[in-house]
């Protein structure tokens, strides 16, 4: 009797892992939250999604801040504040460094 190897499975990040460097990234360049291009191929590399979904994350994300604080005189430090007090369910909040 022949014994198969067993298949490797490749385990697939959690949504939260892979999304986990993109968020960082949004809270550290909160004064001008559009990466470069360079930049999302780096969150690319690291985050292991692909240039299209880096992309639509980033726009999702700002769209979702937006529509948290209304008004143009809200910096996105103040609309990140004020989306994790608003934040519900399984989300993961968007942490600020204390300053």
């Amino acid at each position: 009797r022949k014994f198969l190897p067993e298949k490797t499975r490749h385990k697939r990040q959690t949504l939260q892992d892979m999304t986990r460097p993109l968020k960082l990234w949004l809270v550290k360049h909160r004064d001008n939250p559009y990466p470069s291009k360079s930049e999302k191929m780096e969150l690319v590399k690291v985050s292991h999604m692909t240039l299209t979904q880096v992309s639509n994350w980033f726009a999702n994300a700002r769209r979702r801040l937006k529509n948290t604080v209304r008004g143009d005189n809200f910096t996105w430090a103040k609309r990140i504040k004020a989306y994790n007090k608003c934040a519900e369910g399984n989300v993961e909040l968007l942490s600020l460094p204390s300053s």
